[in-house]
């Protein structure tokens, strides 16, 4: 994967640890299958913000590239 992004990605990245750490079960008890699918849900929900932070970082990359940001780019004119 690409160099951590100090943008657009440094929220996100505080958020996966976040989640990451957080992957525990609740302390309630709960029955295996309910404790089995939130189990799932949350491995899901990281999985997806690991791929929103892999798009950001492309697009970043992109945005670098056409040098949106220069206000001397002749195309925006």
């Amino acid at each position: 994967m690409a160099t951590k992004s100090p943008r657009l990605g440094r929220g996100l990245e505080a958020l996966l640890v976040d989640v990451s750490s957080n992957l525990s079960m609740p302390s309630a008890p709960i029955d295996a299958l309910h404790q089995e699918q939130i189990r799932q849900q949350r491995v899901q929900l990281l999985q997806e913000a690991q791929k929103l932070q892999q798009l950001l970082v492309a697009f970043e990359q992109l945005v670098e590239q056409l040098n949106f940001f220069n206000p001397t780019n002749s195309t925006l004119s």
